[in-house]
């Protein structure tokens, strides 16, 4: 029933955007104008704006800050101000502000598409209405997109790995995975983002290729709700992960922003107790912990520094490693032991 609503939302939202710029080609025609598509053509949009508008596409919901890290433009914040300032007065993006956590201050504005701003990306498809989202479903995107930012902007400090691919969250919701429960019924397994990288020495073998599932932890699921998703993921490295994405090993990194270093090994003692009760000790090196604070972030410390630890192991181990890494072990002693 919530996939034939879903269907019904997102149809009338297209046909509601298309009769709106049939009106606009109507009085644009009646203005004497040129034949416009979108019903923007007749705005002064700069290249800037351009690449403005494709990135907000791609990650859904960011701040002015974090548009000028990904554009390494960050003397230049003010000036991309004001041409989101510009594009939202015009109806291609919407802007909310996060509610504010410090007495003193400015929370920094949030902008995302909307509709008119979707279908000028031809993002028609994952744009479903323009209603501001909540305040921890923002939080969470925001710092995701730190991690994808990064990621982004790792091939300009280490050339050997470049990004070739990432589906964000809001993508994936679109098409999501679907394994088999352990009581044989169908269950959705959607990651917070998707993160291919192409590899060359020291990294891995020249053109090698390896995907990341990424997950954000802010403190917020229980042990029930997280040891069904690692046995979800599991079930996904049985051969789903390799039809889906075309790769042999899965990771699944957890980069936790809220909690530390304690939450960090909670995750990891319910990974493990979980494993076990799968049987399954021997997927560890596909799950990968580590403790990041949110906001800008090194992309070579995140990536390539030994920061990141798995499950019934006490040594630290980097996030991009070469398929040789993979071989699966036997249970070694436990991490306090």
């Amino acid at each position: 029933m919530r996939f034939r609503q879903r269907k019904r939302t997102v149809a009338s939202v297209f046909f509601g955007v298309n009769r709106e710029l049939e009106e606009i080609q109507k009085r644009e025609n009646a203005l004497g104008r040129g034949k416009s598509v979108s019903g923007v053509e007749h705005l002064a949009l700069k290249a800037l704006d351009e690449t403005l508008l494709g990135h907000v596409a791609a990650y859904h919901h960011v701040t002015k800050y974090q548009l000028a890290r990904l554009l390494q433009k960050e003397t230049s914040r003010n000036y991309i101000g004001e041409r989101l300032k510009y594009l939202t007065e015009h109806g291609l993006l919407h802007s909310q502000c996060l509610p504010r956590t410090l007495p003193s201050g400015k929370s920094p504005y949030v902008y995302s598409l909307t509709q008119k701003g979707a279908l000028y990306c031809e993002q028609i498809a994952y744009i479903t209405d323009v209603i501001p989202s909540s305040a921890g479903y923002l939080q969470h995107t925001l710092e995701l997109n730190d991690v994808l930012i990064a990621s982004a902007l790792l091939e300009k400090k280490e050339p050997a790995i470049t990004r070739v691919e990432m589906q964000h969250e809001r993508v994936l919701k679109h098409h999501p995975i679907f394994v088999l429960g352990e009581h044989g019924k169908a269950e959705k397994l959607i990651p917070d983002a998707f993160v291919r990288f192409a590899l060359s020495p020291p990294f891995g073998r020249v053109g090698e290729q390896m995907g990341l599932c990424m997950e954000l932890d802010r403190n917020h699921e229980d042990v029930w709700q997280y040891k069904a998703k690692v046995q979800r993921y599991c079930r996904f490295a049985d051969g789903i992960y390799e039809a889906t994405f075309g790769l042999q090993a899965l990771t699944v990194a957890v980069v936790v922003t809220d909690g530390g270093q304690e939450r960090v090994y909670q995750l990891l003692t319910w990974t493990e107790q979980e494993l076990t009760r799968l049987k399954k000790q021997d997927y560890a090196p596909y799950f990968l912990y580590a403790s990041v604070a949110p906001g800008e972030i090194d992309p070579v410390w995140l990536f390539c520094s030994p920061l990141w630890v798995q499950p019934f192991c006490r040594d630290t181990t980097t996030l991009l490693r070469s398929l040789a890494s993979y071989t699966r072990f036997p249970l070694i002693e436990k991490r306090f032991a």
